[in-house]
C-alpha cells in the first residue's frame, strides 16, 4: 500500500468499480486504490439468487465483473479482504482492520447496503439466511440441498427470484408478503393477481397480507409463526429488503440522515469525501438499484478527481424481473390515469398508463422487448398517438 494516493475507494460494487474507472479514465495519472472487505474480485451481485440454485453461476463470464489484472493494468491497487475501519476527512486518512493506512486527496464512500431483517435474533439460528454477498450465496446453496421446506420472507423483486431459483429439487417454497398483493410497486393490481396465479401454479405457495411474528427453533427444525399459523422449515431466507452502510461515515462525522447525505454532485458534507450506490442518500432518497448505483459511481468518480463537473439527478429506472418462466418490466407511475392494455390475460402484454394523453407508466410481460423504448418514450412525455406508433 502506498503511503498516499489520489482517490480512495471504499467499496468494489457497482458504485465502486464505476467510480474507480470513472477516476482512471477523468484522471489518467491519478493515483487511485481500491478497498473491498469481500476476498473474492468484483462480481455481478444480481446472479446471488440464482446462484442459491444453481453453482454453475460462478462459471458464467457475466458473473466476474473484473478480474485482478485488470485492476493492474489500469494502474489500480485493489485490496481484497481489506475491511476500512477508520476514515478521517479532515486528516484525509484512512485506516484498515488489518493495520493498513494511508492518506489521500479525495475519498468516495461507495459501502453499498445491508439486509433489512425485522427479526435480527432469528439470524443466529441454524437455517436462518439473508443474502447480499457471494459468501451469504454459497451458504444458501449448500444449506439448500438437504431442505425440503424453504420459507422466502418478502415478497419483492429479490424475494420472488429467490423462490424461482430455490424451487426444484423436490423442494416446497413458502413466500410470505407483507402486502396483499405480489408486487404493488412495480405491478398494476391486474398483472400482480395475473403474476400470483402464474407463482402458483409453479408449486410455490404465496401467503400474501401477512406478517411474521416470529422465527424460532423447534427440534431440528424452523418455525416461521404468523400468527395465523405456524410453517415448518428446514431453510428460511429473510430478503424484505436493504438498508444503507453508513457506520463508517457517521463514524467519520460526515452528514448521514436515512444514508450518507449528498449534493447533485454526490459531494458529501465533507468537500473532499463523496458517496455513491446503495450508502448514498441523494435528493432525499436512497435508492439501491444496479444500474443507478453504477451511474452514481461514474458521476462521483469523476468529481473526485476532476473537480465538481458532473451531476447526478435521482430518478427511478425501470424495474425488471425474470423468474418463473416469465419477464416482467415496469416503469413510471402505475394504476393513475387512463389505460391502454393489451393481451390482458395472456402470456405475452403490456398495460400503458395516459396522463392528459401523455404516456406516464407501462407495466409489460411475457414479451419485454419495447420496455426500454416505452421508459424513454416516458422521459420525454411521448403523446397517446405517438406511443400507439410505437407499439404498432
Amino acid at each position: 500500500m502506498r503511503e498516499h494516493y489520489d482517490l480512495v475507494v471504499v467499496g468494489a460494487s457497482s458504485a465502486g468499480l464505476a467510480a474507480a474507472e470513472k477516476a482512471r479514465k477523468s484522471r489518467p495519472q491519478a493515483t487511485i486504490a481500491c478497498f473491498s472487505e469481500e476476498p473474492d474480485p468484483p462480481y455481478y451481485r444480481p446472479m446471488l439468487t440464482e446462484l442459491m440454485g444453481n453453482p454453475a453461476v460462478l462459471e458464467k463470464p457475466a458473473f466476474t465483473l473484473k478480474k485482478p489484472e485488470w485492476f493492474t493494468e489500469q494502474g489500480i491497487d485493489l485490496f481484497l479482504g481489506a475491511e476500512v475501519t477508520d476514515l478521517d476527512p479532515a486528516a484525509r486518512t484512512l485506516a484498515t482492520g488489518e493495520g493498513g493506512a494511508c492518506t489521500f486527496g479525495a475519498c468516495v464512500l461507495a459501502t453499498g447496503s445491508v439486509p433489512f431483517v425485522p427479526l435480527p435474533e432469528a439470524l443466529g439460528l441454524p437455517g436462518v439466511h439473508t443474502c447480499r454477498s457471494l459468501a451469504d450465496a454459497r451458504r444458501i446453496l449448500e444449506a439448500s440441498r438437504d431442505a425440503r421446506d424453504v420459507v422466502v420472507i418478502g415478497g419483492g423483486l429479490l424475494g420472488l427470484e429467490a423462490a424461482h431459483f430455490l424451487n426444484g429439487a423436490g423442494r416446497r417454497i413458502t413466500v410470505v408478503e407483507l402486502m396483499p398483493r405480489i408486487l404493488p410497486r412495480q405491478l398494476d393490481e391486474a398483472v400482480s393477481a395475473w403474476y400470483a396465479a402464474r407463482i402458483g401454479a409453479a408449486g410455490v405457495t404465496l401467503r400474501l397480507g401477512t406478517s411474521v411474528k416470529e422465527v424460532r427453533a423447534e427440534g431440528d427444525r424452523l418455525v416461521v409463526d404468523t400468527g395465523a399459523e405456524a410453517l415448518l422449515a428446514d431453510l428460511v431466507l429473510f430478503s424484505i429488503g436493504v438498508r444503507p452502510r453508513v457506520e463508517l461515515a457517521r463514524k467519520a462525522g460526515l452528514n448521514v440522515n436515512r444514508g450518507i447525505v449528498v449534493d447533485e454532485f454526490l459531494q458529501t458534507s465533507d468537500p473532499h469525501v463523496f458517496a455513491c450506490g446503495d450508502a448514498a442518500e441523494a435528493g432525499g432518497q436512497v435508492v439501491a438499484l444496479w444500474m443507478l448505483a453504477m451511474r452514481m459511481g461514474q458521476v462521483a468518480g469523476h468529481n473526485a478527481v476532476a473537480g465538481r463537473e458532473a451531476t447526478f439527478a435521482p430518478a427511478f429506472p425501470p424495474a425488471a424481473l425474470a423468474a418463473f418462466d416469465t419477464r416482467i418490466f415496469s416503469v413510471g407511475q402505475l394504476e393513475r390515469g387512463e389505460v391502454l392494455a393489451r393481451g390482458t390475460g395472456e402470456d405475452n402484454g403490456m398495460r400503458l398508463y395516459f396522463e392528459a394523453d401523455v404516456l406516464t407508466g407501462a407495466v409489460l410481460w411475457g414479451d419485454t422487448a419495447r420496455g426500454m423504448a416505452l421508459a424513454k418514450a416516458i422521459e420525454r412525455k411521448a403523446a397517446r398517438a405517438d406511443v400507439e406508433n410505437l407499439i404498432g
